[in-house]
C-alpha cells in the first residue's frame, strides 16, 4: 500500500495511523491471490469491480472494489474504492426471509381457501344427496297418498326432514321408513324402544292381533321378510325415531 484514506484506515484497520506498506494479503480475510490476478491482467485505464472478504478490526467483512490501473511509468499502481458491503447484505438476508415467510404465509392462505371451497363442495353435495333420499320420498308420498290422515303424518315426517337439514343434523325419520304408514311407524318406534306386540298394543288401544298384522306388514315393506333379521334387530341401526 502507498496511501489511504481516511475511511479506508478505519474500514481495514481501525485506529491504525496508517495502511501504508501493507500487502494486499494483509488486508483480506480470503481471495487476495486471485484478486491482484484480476488486477495485474487490467490493461492501464481499464476498470473493474471485485468482490472482496475484507479484514477489519472486528473481524472480516464483505466489500465491492472499484478497482482500476493506474497509467504510470516504471511502475504498475492501482486505484481501488472499497465499500462496505455487509450492512447490505444483511438487509438483503434479511428481505429475503421476509420475502419467504411472505411467501410460506400465501401458501397457507391458499391451502385454507382451497379446503374451505372444498368443504363447500362437499357441503352442497352432501345437502343434495340428503333432499334426495329423505325429503323428495316423502313429497312423493304426500303427492301419491289418497288418505288425508296419511297425509298429514307425511307432512309431519317431511316437516322434521327439513327442519333436521336446516340444523344440520340428521333428519328425525329414517329414508327407509317413509313407505310405512303411521300407525306403522308408531309401531316400530315402541318396537325400538324395546316394547313387546302386548305392550305396544296397550299402549296404542288396538288388539295384539292387530300389532302383529302391523309387523307383518312392516317387515314385508322394509325387505325383511324371509330374512333371519326381526324387526327389533333392524330398528336397533337407525336413528331414534320421533
Amino acid at each position: 500500500m502507498v496511501a489511504a484514506n481516511r475511511s479506508a484506515r478505519r474500514l481495514f484497520r481501525g485506529k491504525a495511523p496508517s495502511l501504508r506498506g501493507l500487502n494486499l494479503r494483509d488486508l483480506l480475510a480470503e481471495g487476495a491471490d486471485e484478486a491482484a490476478g484480476r488486477l495485474h491482467r487490467l490493461q492501464p485505464g481499464e476498470r473493474t469491480a471485485l468482490d472482496l472478504e475484507g479484514l477489519g478490526p472486528d473481524g472480516s467483512f464483505s466489500a465491492r472494489a472499484a478497482a482500476s490501473r493506474l497509467d504510470l511509468e516504471r511502475s504498475d499502481s492501482f486505484h481501488l474504492l472499497v465499500r462496505d458491503r455487509s450492512e447490505r447484505l444483511r438487509l438483503e438476508d434479511e428481505l429475503a426471509e421476509q420475502r419467504g415467510r411472505a411467501e410460506d404465509m400465501e401458501v397457507t392462505l391458499r391451502n385454507v381457501l382451497s379446503a374451505t371451497g372444498e368443504a363447500e363442495r362437499d357441503f352442497r353435495r352432501d345437502l343434495a344427496g340428503r333432499v334426495e333420499r329423505e325429503v323428495l320420498p316423502v313429497i312423493r308420498r304426500i303427492v301419491d297418498e289418497p288418505d288425508r290422515s296419511r297425509r298429514a303424518g307425511y307432512r309431519r315426517a317431511l316437516t322434521d326432514s327439513l327442519l333436521g337439514l336446516a340444523q344440520g343434523g340428521s333428519t328425525s325419520l329414517d329414508a327407509r321408513l317413509l313407505c310405512l304408514t303411521p300407525a306403522e311407524i308408531d309401531v316400530c318406534r315402541l318396537v325400538q324402544g324395546g316394547a313387546s306386540s302386548r305392550e305396544a298394543a296397550r299402549e296404542l288401544g288396538v288388539t295384539f292381533d292387530t300389532i302383529q298384522t302391523h309387523r307383518r306388514s312392516i317387515r314385508r315393506k322394509l325387505g325383511l321378510r324371509g330374512t333371519p333379521t326381526s324387526l327389533c334387530a333392524f330398528l336397533k341401526t337407525i336413528p331414534p325415531i320421533p
